[in-house]
C-alpha cells in the first residue's frame, strides 16, 4: 500500500518543505510541532481520509514512518495526543540520519564542491557527444 502524507506545518494540507527534513530545524521544533498538529473534531482516532483529513494524515505520516497501513495503526491509539507523539518520534527517528549526514557535509564545504565538480565534469563528458550533434542539427556549428 502507497501512501501520500503530507509533512509541513500545523494544517493536513500543504507542501513538504525539503528544509525540514534537512535539519533547518531541530528535532524537537519538529516534535513540538506535530503535537501541535491540526486534527479534527470528535475524540476517536479512526483513518478516515473524507472525515478526518488531519487524523488521516497523521496515521499516514506514521505509517510511512514506521511502516503498516493507516486504518491498522489507528486503532493502537486512545487519543490525539498519543497519536501526534508517536508522529512526532517517528519522523524525528526517520530524518535523524539525514540530519546527520546534512550535519556532517555542512561542515565541509570543500567536499561538496569537490563531488558536484567532479559530477559536472562525469556529466559533461558523458553528454559532449549529444550536445555537439544536436548543436550541428540546429545550425549552431558547422
Amino acid at each position: 500500500m502507497t501512501t501520500t502524507a503530507t509533512l509541513t506545518g500545523f494544517k493536513p494540507t500543504g507542501h513538504l518543505q525539503l528544509g525540514n527534513l534537512l535539519g533547518a530545524i531541530r528535532p524537537v521544533v519538529a516534535a513540538q510541532e506535530r503535537t501541535r498538529a491540526v486534527t479534527d473534531s470528535g475524540d476517536t482516532v479512526r483513518y478516515e481520509p473524507a472525515a478526518g483529513p488531519g487524523v488521516a494524515n497523521l496515521l499516514e505520516i506514521l505509517a510511512g514512518c514506521a511502516g503498516g497501513s493507516p486504518a491498522a495503526l489507528a486503532s493502537g491509539f486512545t487519543s490525539y495526543g498519543a497519536l501526534k507523539r508517536a508522529v512526532a518520534e517517528a519522523v524525528v527517528a526517520t530524518v535523524r540520519p539525514v540530519q546527520v549526514r546534512f550535519a556532517e557535509l555542512s561542515r565541509d564545504p570543500g567536499y561538496v564542491r569537490r563531488v558536484l565538480a567532479d559530477g559536472a565534469e562525469r556529466a559533461r563528458d558523458i553528454t559532449a557527444e549529444t550536445v555537439h550533434r544536436a548543436r550541428r542539427a540546429l545550425g549552431l556549428i558547422a
